[in-house]
């Protein structure tokens, strides 16, 4: 979703409970939340499967609330009984919501318009059973359609877009193959009338070889405006942020790796490239994190340091008149004792769950020629996940993009001050484990070349709490809301309950 400006003064921030509008919603079952997201200047909305219906359907449930949380509308959608959904967006104008069902080998698709009215419903049948439960969407901003990206699997692998309007008929389709190999997406953007995806070529599906390119369509016809290898030669860069500027020029920053490697267990560094609407390079920069950025961090008048090698998902890329913020949180493969003690008892590692560590934000500053200025570091505690082992091979960014969808990194979304400071609100525990965590809001200022102010809003004192024997195993959240003002969510799968709730922020 597009990032949306919220004024606040950290120095004195406090929450108070008067006239606070609140929200229960019960019976939610904890795989079928994906959590509650804001709609600009008009409110949230969340969605979840409600109950079972007759005749192997499903009753999956949008709830529509204003900015006072109010609700607008609730729409029940019927979906046969065994379908998942694979992801719900909204473009400014209208939400697509997609389900797929393995079992029927079908995907099932949606539209609503923002007040909560059904515009059109689809059922589309799947050709293949391993390209089923492929389907991915991306919103096309200001009311522009929606973006589908699934695999294909005829004589060869490869990948389709297509690009759909409100009533689900098709703008454009193009299928994209090679005559020998395997052809997939990694990662994929939408924005100004454009959509740019990271394609990974391999000789075979499960082949460590892999030639990694972008490729950008344009939102009109579905023509490839360019594309762009990300094996410069030297280092293979994976992009995990992408921005489109006024101009169409795509800006987007990643980890790299040395050589032609694809992924690894640590990356060597960071960069940030801009192209032009045609594919034309402006602008690029590596920082490597032996050298390039320990000499960065020695320059500042800050101490702080950063662990050797870590991954980094870059969450946004923040442009202004003086240059470019790019806000990234990083991350580790753990090894879990159970995993060690099921690998001695015979069990194969690529069967067992993985585990990681959510560790620091990491912010890079950059003038208008990309040209590295300042690194700031926001410590916090570090939150421990465990995935499936299906979900722990994906490997490079498909990886991190899993598990921001799923809400397992801490970051929600980038903001100013009142005095027009950069900053950016997370959610985190003070503690995990066998014991209740604290979950908190927290507002770090990001503001170049200067220390970084937490604040820290206590939530669980106002949604209930914390059940659990892993603390960070919760969903909770911060939204985007009026100026002035804090919505918050917070899922209990104890009590199989969604939590909103909107304080007042007074400035004392």
């Amino acid at each position: 979703m597009k990032k949306l400006l919220l004024s606040l003064m950290l120095a004195s921030i406090t929450l108070t409970t008067v006239k606070a509008q609140q929200v229960q919603i019960p019976d939610v079952r904890k795989n079928e939340f994906r959590g509650v997201q804001s709609i600009k200047d008009k409110g949230y909305y969340t969605y979840y499967v409600n109950e079972k219906l007759k005749k192997g359907m499903s009753e999956f449930m949008i709830e529509i609330y204003d900015m006072d949380l109010k609700l607008v509308r609730k729409t029940p959608i019927e979906i046969t009984k065994d379908s998942y959904l694979a992801g719900g967006e909204f473009n400014g104008k209208d939400f697509l919501f997609a389900f797929y069902d393995l079992k029927k080998k079908q995907n099932s698709m949606v539209t609503i318009d923002s007040d909560g009215k059904v515009i059109k419903k689809e059922i589309r049948q799947a050709k293949k059973y391993a390209t089923a439960g492929t389907l991915e969407i991306y919103p096309g901003f200001e009311g522009d359609g929606f973006y589908l990206t699934e695999s294909v699997k005829e004589k060869k692998w490869g990948y389709r877009v297509e690009k759909l309007d409100r009533n689900l008929k098709s703008v454009w389709e193009k299928t994209v193959s090679n005559a020998k190999g395997y052809v997939a997406i990694e990662a994929a953007e939408a924005g100004n009338g454009k959509i740019a995806l990271v394609s990974v070529e391999r000789p075979t599906a499960l082949s460590k070889k892999a030639f990694g390119k972008l490729v950008c369509f344009n939102g009109n016809n579905g023509n490839i405006d360019f594309e762009y290898p990300l094996f410069d030669g030297t280092i293979t860069g994976i992009p995990s942020s992408f921005k489109f500027d006024k101009d169409a020029n795509l800006i987007t920053a990643g980890m790299y790796f040395d050589g032609s490697k694809w992924d690894d267990t640590n990356s060597d560094g960071v960069f940030l490239l801009k192209l032009s609407s045609t594919g034309q390079k402006l602008m690029f920069n590596s920082i490597d994190w032996d050298k390039g950025i320990q000499s960065a961090m020695k320059a500042t008048s800050r101490k702080f340091s950063i662990g050797t090698k870590p991954k980094v998902l870059f969450h946004e890329i923040i442009e202004s008149e003086t240059g470019y913020q790019l806000i990234g949180e990083t991350f580790r493969q753990t090894v879990k004792a159970g995993t060690m003690l099921a690998m001695a008892g015979g069990a194969k590692p690529s069967e067992l769950p993985v585990g990681f560590t959510v560790m620091d934000f990491v912010i890079f500053n950059y003038d208008k020629n990309g040209l590295p200025l300042d690194i700031n570091k926001i410590e916090k505690p570090y939150k421990s996940i465990t995935v499936s082992a299906e979900v722990g091979q994906k490997g490079g960014v498909k990886l991190a993009y899993y598990m921001k969808q799923y809400n397992m990194f801490t970051y929600n979304y980038a903001t100013t001050t009142a005095s027009n400071e950069p900053a950016i609100v997370y959610t985190n525990f003070e503690s995990t484990g066998l014991t209740s965590g604290k979950p908190y809001i927290g507002i770090s200022t990001i503001g170049m070349g200067k220390e970084s102010q937490t604040q820290k809003l206590p939530i669980s004192s106002y949604l209930g709490k914390v059940s659990g024997s892993d603390a960070s195993d919760e969903k909770i959240g911060a939204l985007l809301s009026r100026p002035g003002y804090v919505c918050t969510y917070f899922y209990d799968k104890k009590t199989k309950t969604i939590n909103i709730k909107m304080e007042t922020m007074t400035l004392l």
